[in-house]
């Protein structure tokens, strides 16, 4: 994978594999796996890096001054922080803050799905 490729601000997520239904003869993804794939990433410059379908810090979204926009456990939303696109102590948009992944969750919470399409990747 080539971070000048794909740029910066694309999200990427790797997502852990669980034995179930048909693949029950299959080992779990370690979250040690996930975690040195995630790490690895931030090392060549992807800002927007996440782990997915395991419990982990990693599945969170945290915009770039490193506070806390939505906590994630599993599948779950545990606490989505986002308001008007951005968080409420940032006073001034700014675009570079909040990846277009915070925008299309922010929107899907608003129950605007037409709009989440418009601007989904």
């Amino acid at each position: 994978m080539d971070s000048e490729l794909i740029g910066p601000d694309v999200p990427l997520d790797f997502t852990a594999f669980h034995p179930d239904f048909k693949l029950q003869d299959k080992p779990r993804t370690p979250a040690k796996t996930l975690d040195h794939a995630r790490r690895s990433r931030f090392d060549v410059g992807l800002r927007y890096v996440y782990e997915g379908n395991i419990y982990s810090e990693g599945a969170n979204t945290y915009c770039r001054s490193a506070r806390n926009a939505i906590r994630r456990s599993w599948h779950d939303v545990l606490e989505n922080r986002i308001q008007g696109w951005r968080l409420p102590e940032v006073r001034i948009h700014d675009s570079r803050c909040l990846g277009e992944r915070c925008k299309r969750e922010a929107l899907a919470k608003q129950g605007v799905a037409a709009a989440a399409k418009a601007t989904a990747i």
